[in-house]
């Protein structure tokens, strides 16, 4: 059976997540998992009576008021105990094997200043199953936007397109491949340098050299036949192209990394910048997406 791991501790921001993570489960016939990660006591390193009482009526509490989410699904909660600046460790052991662990942006850490909190980065960056990150004030129960992938024509991002089609074909929604392309033309004097003509061709060049790439990764993925896909390319950075035009009701998905010269790193710049600036849920897919049951 698919699973779901959410991590969960009574913030605003995980509840929102775990909003997300059950309406999931439901699409993908899926069980959920909540796990609750709750700080050993400081002086002595060790977990109280006070302490397992205040987790499980947090956790209790929790599932409580998401009741009606959980309603219908396979779930099960647990608490796992770390030192606190540990959470993120936890979440991702735990979630060894999932088909996708969910967190929120930001919980109840001493980063709520962080468009991105530490946990949700840390688990984006160092976890090996696909994580979506939920914002706090995005619609996490909307399911009228589409699916919008960042397709660079990479092997992250074709996985992504394939991840974002089962998941429109999910929903019922439409699916959106994007491409963001960069021209000389977008810099200071260069058209009065060249000429407004010759600025003029060289944007048109990129442009088509954008839409046929587009296009050949979108053939390359080899999507099921009756998938509809809506193409469009825009001239900006990646990051940007995405951010600006994912409504907060869509979903955003794409690789941990594409074709960029960061490309080494476990969590490429688009990616990362998508996770702190989306309005939007954001999906990284690091595997293939699990069958259509």
């Amino acid at each position: 059976m698919r699973s779901l791991v959410v991590g969960v501790d009574g913030s605003p921001g995980a509840d929102r997540a775990l909003q997300w993570a059950a309406r999931e489960a439901r699409l993908w016939a899926a069980r959920l998992h909540l796990v609750h990660c709750y700080p050993m006591d400081r002086d002595t390193g060790l977990w109280l009576d006070e302490d397992k009482q205040a987790a499980t009526d947090t956790l209790d509490d929790i599932t409580a008021r998401a009741r009606k989410h959980l309603a219908g699904l396979e779930w099960d909660a647990q608490i796992e105990w770390a030192p606190s600046g540990s959470w993120a460790y936890k979440l991702v052991d735990r979630a060894r094997g999932a088909d996708v662990l969910v967190v929120g942006s930001r919980g109840l850490g001493g980063f709520l200043q962080l468009l991105l909190g530490s946990v949700s980065h840390h688990v984006s960056t160092h976890a090996a199953t696909t994580v979506a990150v939920v914002r706090d004030q995005a619609d996490a129960v909307a399911d009228s936007g589409d699916v919008v992938v960042g397709v660079d024509g990479s092997a992250p991002s074709l996985r992504a397109l394939h991840w974002g089609a089962r998941e429109a074909a999910r929903r019922g929604v439409g699916l959106r491949a994007v491409h963001a392309y960069a021209v000389p033309s977008a810099q200071r004097n260069f058209s009065r340098i060249v000429g407004a003509e010759t600025a003029a061709q060289v944007h048109d060049h990129a442009r088509a050299a954008a839409t046929e790439l587009l296009a050949g990764a979108v053939d390359r993925a080899q999507l099921p036949a009756d998938t509809p896909v809506r193409q469009l390319v825009a001239a900006g950075s990646p990051a940007g192209v995405l951010v600006s035009t994912t409504r907060p009701e869509e979903l955003l998905v794409c690789g941990p990394r594409g074709l960029s010269p960061l490309q080494q790193k476990v969590l490429g710049s688009v990616s990362d910048q998508c996770l702190r600036h989306a309005q939007a849920p954001v999906v990284l897919v690091r595997h293939a997406p699990p069958p259509v049951e």
